[in-house]
Formats: structure tokens, C-alpha cells, sequence
């Protein structure tokens, strides 16, 4: 729980949505009825769950590769990519830049800086 504590109310949320199934993929939405089908719309080769959009999906391969590519092959895992504090960064840069959640979160890649929600608050406790 640290980590989501140094991370945005959006990120954070994006993050717990990932972590439990309940993001804004094709999978989830059809399965409460928001979606007409729980195929990956980028691919249509497979449902649109976490782990494809993270881990499988072919349309976001050369997306992936930019981002996760550093991080070496731990990044095959999700446990990593949504635990390590160490892939953070890596992980929001490449949701973003697929642009398939930004309908719900927007911008996730906004301000460089993950701990931008601490400094503000370190900001106005010190005014």
C-alpha cells in the first residue's frame, strides 16, 4: 500500500483496477454488460483481460518492447509489472501510450515525477 500512497488518486486507481480484473478492458466491460464483446478491440485475436493487454496483446508490441525493454524479462510477469515499484514508471508510460485507457483515466504518463501527489502536499504544509 505504500506505493499507491506516493502515486496520484488516478494512477493509484488505475493501478488497483489492473491489479483486480476490474479495469476498462473488453474483458471486464463485457462481463457487466458495458461491452458488446470480450475481444481485445486492438487485436481480435483474444479476450481483452490484464494479462493480454499487459503481457500479449501483438498491436502493442512495439510499445511494450519501448517500455519494458530496460526492465529486462521480469517484465513477462505481472506480478512485476503491477507490484514492483521498480516497473512504475515503465507501466503507466505504456498504458498511456497505447491510448486504450485514456477515455477513463487520461493522461497517465503526466508529470514526470511519480511522487508529484507528495510534493504538492510537502508544498502547502510548508506556505
Amino acid at each position: 500500500m505504500k506505493r499507491l500512497s506516493k502515486l496520484t488518486r488516478r494512477r493509484a486507481c488505475a493501478l488497483i483496477q489492473l491489479r483486480s480484473g476490474h479495469a476498462p478492458l473488453a474483458s471486464h466491460l463485457y462481463r457487466i454488460g458495458k461491452a458488446t464483446s470480450p475481444l481485445c478491440p486492438a487485436c481480435r485475436l483474444e479476450p481483452e483481460s490484464v494479462k493480454h493487454f499487459l503481457l500479449a496483446c501483438p498491436r502493442f508490441a512495439a510499445t511494450r518492447t519501448r517500455h519494458f525493454a530496460r526492465l529486462g524479462r521480469r517484465t513477462q510477469s505481472l506480478g512485476f509489472l503491477l507490484g514492483d515499484p521498480a516497473a512504475t514508471r515503465a507501466l503507466f508510460a505504456f498504458i498511456n501510450d497505447s491510448g486504450r485507457m485514456r477515455g477513463t483515466y487520461g493522461d497517465l504518463a503526466k508529470g514526470v515525477n511519480l511522487d508529484e501527489r507528495d510534493e504538492t502536499r510537502t508544498r502547502h504544509t510548508q506556505r
